[in-house]
């Protein structure tokens, strides 16, 4: 390594999901690797609830307020931060920080990366845009988000970097057990079983997926489905499935950190979103366990998932197409093991984290190493399908 980087990732949001866990992925990684990596995040935070009184070597927890936009006694200490600590980078994630540590990081020129998790529109209006005007540089989860971004007024391609959120090879494998998981819930050994892993919350179709359940039960009523994850949706669908009369069948978790030996435990992984999605964390961490996947085609999910060749994709909100697709992955195994092997060897060619980590390294050190906002073309290469793209 040429150079240890003293890294300040802000973030927002007080939930847990997909943003928050690539936030602290990649932050491990880096520590792992000699840089000094800061997370500045809201008191009663995911990240603070789960990390903070954590010892990680080279990665450091510290809470600020984050309740409102530009609040000068969080720009005040974001500054007071920085310079006590060195910073080398600022990377923003939610709005709220990025106005916020965006300022701070103008004021003490520091090189501000801003990444970009959602496939939400972006509102290209004054002042509400403003904040787009910061970054040096753009990091976003997919192609199809870097399209909204670099199609706001004031922004310009050569800011842009698509890097996917990287899968942990070791970490999701196909030697993980998931026998311990279906024990601990009656799932016989020889059932199929189809889980959905995700923050419970309404764009992430979790009623749609328990829609395709129901109709795929009444045909197959010795299938099993499982709904891993907790979120503000949770007793919304647990509701549903007591009305439905389907607790014996679909199955909620709640949160779990054995995420890895859940997925193992699967036969086929549902990604349902309705909206929102980047190119999805946890298709790929089920193609690194060899697991087969069906998703929507919400959001970037296509810049990945290649239907019939790694994966079944059907349109969002159409829970008839997705029990459809479900039926057919239920009945025929060889199908499923032919899409698991796809994914899994797409994964480890294309999506791991060490990949992935490496062009987000690339980044940091082309703007720490005094060349911030110069618009110099990255030389970062990522494939996400058969045309190989030029990121920049």
């Amino acid at each position: 390594m040429s150079k240890s980087f003293r890294i300040l990732h802000t973030e927002a949001s007080v939930g847990w999901g997909g943003q928050e866990i690539r936030i602290l992925q990649e932050s491990q990684w880096l520590a792992q690797k000699g840089h000094k990596v800061f997370i500045l995040c809201a008191p009663k935070s995911g990240i603070a609830e789960r990390y903070a009184h954590r010892q990680i070597p080279n990665l450091f927890f510290s809470t600020i307020p984050f309740k409102r936009t530009l609040d000068p006694f969080d720009i005040v200490q974001i500054i007071q931060f920085i310079r006590k600590e060195k910073i080398d980078v600022v990377h923003t994630h939610s709005s709220i920080d990025s106005w916020t540590a965006s300022a701070a990081a103008k004021i003490t020129g520091v090189p501000i990366v801003r990444s970009r998790h959602v496939t939400i529109p972006i509102k290209d209006f004054f002042p509400r845009n403003l904040v787009y005007r910061f970054p040096d540089r753009f990091i976003t989860s997919g192609k199809k988000i870097e399209e909204m971004v670099v199609a706001l007024r004031c922004v310009s391609q050569n800011q842009m970097v698509s890097i996917p959120a990287g899968v942990d090879l070791e970490r999701f494998s196909p030697n993980n057990d998931g026998s311990g998981v279906r024990e601990e819930f009656g799932i016989p050994k020889d059932a199929v079983l189809v889980g959905k892993v995700a923050i419970i919350r309404g764009w992430k179709g979790h009623n749609d997926f328990i829609d395709a359940a129901e109709m795929v039960l009444k045909e197959k009523p010795d299938t099993y489905f499982m709904v891993v994850g907790s979120g503000p949706g949770f007793d919304g669908v647990k509701n549903i499935i007591r009305e439905k009369k389907l607790e014996d069948r679909i199955l909620m978790t709640g949160y779990r950190e054995d995420v890895p030996n859940v997925i193992s435990a699967l036969n086929v992984l549902v990604l349902a979103s309705r909206s929102g999605e980047a190119t999805s964390q946890v298709i790929p961490q089920a193609w690194a366990s060899r697991r087969c996947a069906l998703a929507t085609t919400a959001g970037g999910i296509k810049e990945i998932v290649r239907h019939e060749e790694n994966g079944l994709l059907v349109p969002p909100r159409d829970p008839s197409g997705m029990a459809e697709a479900i039926r057919r992955l239920v009945d025929d195994p060889d199908l499923r093991s032919r899409l698991a092997e796809a994914g899994y060897s797409f994964a480890v060619k294309h999506l791991s984290l060490e990949k992935m980590m490496e062009s987000t390294l690339a980044v940091y050190e082309e703007l720490a190493g005094g060349k911030k906002g110069s618009n110099k073309e990255l030389n970062i290469e990522h494939r996400t399908s058969n045309t190989e793209h030029r990121r920049r």
